[in-house]
């Protein structure tokens, strides 16, 4: 199963797709308020400290990245029938 480059590869795609969901995607930084951009949604902080806003979820995004994770991680385990495992990796 690890002799295989594909599956190595595949290995590597899941890991970073898996980090995806834990550190921030972007950050803006402006004189009023400070955004981090998570695949789960965005974070507000604020040097004003009755402002309120923590998180606004990004449902779809967090969906289609999970899927992705789903299928690479699956495909390393299809290595038995090759062309299958070519299909899902494309």
């Amino acid at each position: 199963m690890i002799q295989r480059v594909q599956t190595l590869f595949l290995l590597l795609a899941t890991i970073a797709g898996t980090t995806t969901f834990f550190f921030p995607l972007a950050n803006f930084v402006s004189e009023m308020a400070y955004y981090k951009f998570f695949l789960t949604g965005i974070e507000h902080i604020s040097p004003n400290p009755q402002e309120l806003f923590s998180l606004a979820f990004v449902l779809p995004l967090a969906i289609i990245a999970g899927l992705i994770v789903a299928l690479s991680f699956t495909a390393i385990f299809l290595y038995k029938k090759r062309p299958l495992q070519i299909k899902l990796s494309q």
